[in-house]
């Protein structure tokens, strides 16, 4: 292969490649120094520069100065030179340095216009799959039609319009779906997964950004901003909540997200095999989203713990075990909506809890800082000495209050006196 064929090669690949001739020739290069490191052997460090003028090729044998103890403990010693043959070359060199030897070869006598493109073809291969990563990285979150090529152990291979590759991994389809080759399948793109042959990108049927992928589509308040969905999840294939919000006031964001006659909301549904979708009004406050998710069961009251995001519904106890539904599967859903912890209980069990804490609160007794005679001291002292309560006080005597340590004439008679009004 000549200078000026490896400079028509390099454009034309180029052009076919749809990328820049510096990105082709540094694939060249690249494929060079595999050609000759495999003849200088293993480990060799090798450098090569192709002219871009003249398709001439400037090749240099680099080696890391390391001490000689060192470099005979080595298995492969090829990128690696000793200190002291490093020292006869040129005694200012120390440990670290890196020397550059010019290589004196003409690389394209030991490579030919056939072999050339056998191996180069693994590098283009990931330079494919790079310019594909990097199309579909800044796809993320969108949807995309394509159509099953082939089936393997753990996932569905799907090809695009253009020919490109994705997979589709059998826990990201949804359950029950039947999925055969040559059916047209949307999916939406979820990320890129390193492998030994590249980065492959990587679709969902499960993933919460499936359904927005398929709001965006259905109803064009979305796309054009007057709607905003906010939060989403799902069960697959069963059950999904959406939470979106109007930002247009005049448009009611629950009604066009379902359509004239529920058209917009069921087309998700039956591309989702069947799934249940929720569709709720978003709030900022957590307590009224979570009386909105929890529909269509009924809240009678809502307690708010914000230090541990939880929050106890109470529910009407004939609505219970529709707030739960099937499998926890209703209070589960919107929890995870919320991002809150979310409890619900019936009036029945509320009603108990209180008569349970007020009983709990009479047996306890008065607390003995009720009392306006009594500080903290004083209660210290009754305290060690068996007294918990205001009812404590009133089983003992004056004399048997006075006969407690750290209590006198004075503070004992006015104890008492006190006590006795709460029988």
């Amino acid at each position: 292969m000549s200078q000026n064929e490896i400079l028509l090669f390099a454009n034309a690949l180029a052009a076919e490649k749809k990328v820049s001739v510096d990105t082709i020739i540094n694939a060249i290069e690249r494929t060079m120094e595999q050609v000759v490191a495999k003849e200088y052997g293993e480990g060799t460090n090798i450098n090569v520069v192709m002219d871009r003028s003249n398709g001439t090729f400037l090749t240099k044998m680099i080696h890391e100065i390391i001490e000689d103890e060192e470099y005979d403990e080595l298995e492969i010693q090829g990128p690696f030179l000793r200190l002291s043959d490093a020292k006869k070359k040129n005694s200012s060199l120390k440990v670290g340095d890196l020397i550059e030897n010019e290589l004196d070869i003409d690389i394209l006598s030991r490579i030919t216009a056939h072999n050339a493109k056998q191996i180069m073809s693994r590098q283009l291969r990931e330079l494919d799959r790079e310019k594909t990563a990097q199309k579909y990285q800044e796809r993320i979150g969108q949807l995309i039609t394509t159509t099953v090529k082939k089936l393997t152990k753990d996932f569905f291979v799907l090809e695009t319009q253009d020919g490109t590759e994705l997979m589709l991994p059998k826990n990201e389809i949804i359950p029950k779906e039947s999925i055969r080759i040559g059916d047209r399948l949307k999916s939406c793109i979820t990320g890129l997964n390193e492998t030994n042959y590249g980065p492959v990108v990587v679709v969902s049927r499960t993933s919460p950004l499936m359904i927005n992928a398929l709001f965006e589509i259905e109803v064009p308040e979305i796309t054009d901003g007057a709607i905003e969905i906010k939060a989403a999840c799902r069960e697959p294939g069963v059950r999904a909540k959406v939470a979106v919000k109007g930002i247009d006031k005049r448009i009611d964001p629950i009604g066009a997200c379902v359509g004239m006659r529920g058209i917009r909301v069921q087309s998700i549904s039956n591309e989702l095999n069947g799934e249940r979708i929720d569709i709720i009004a978003w709030n900022d406050d957590p307590a009224r989203l979570a009386i909105a998710a929890i529909a269509p069961a009924e809240v009678k009251s809502v307690y708010v713990d914000e230090n541990n995001q939880c929050i106890d519904l109470i529910i009407a106890s004939e609505q219970l075990s529709q707030a739960i539904g099937k499998n926890g599967q209703n209070i589960r859903l919107a929890s995870q909506l919320i991002g809150w912890e979310l409890n619900v209980k019936s009036d029945d069990e509320e009603l108990n809890s209180d008569h349970e804490e007020q009983a709990s609160l009479e047996s306890q007794g008065t607390s003995l800082d009720t009392l306006l005679s009594i500080d903290e001291v004083t209660i210290i002292h009754l305290e060690s000495a068996g007294i918990h309560s205001v009812e404590d006080l009133n089983q003992l005597t004056i004399e048997e209050l006075k006969a407690i340590d750290g209590i006198d004439d004075d503070i004992a008679d006015s104890i008492l006196a006190e006590a006795q009004l709460f029988i």
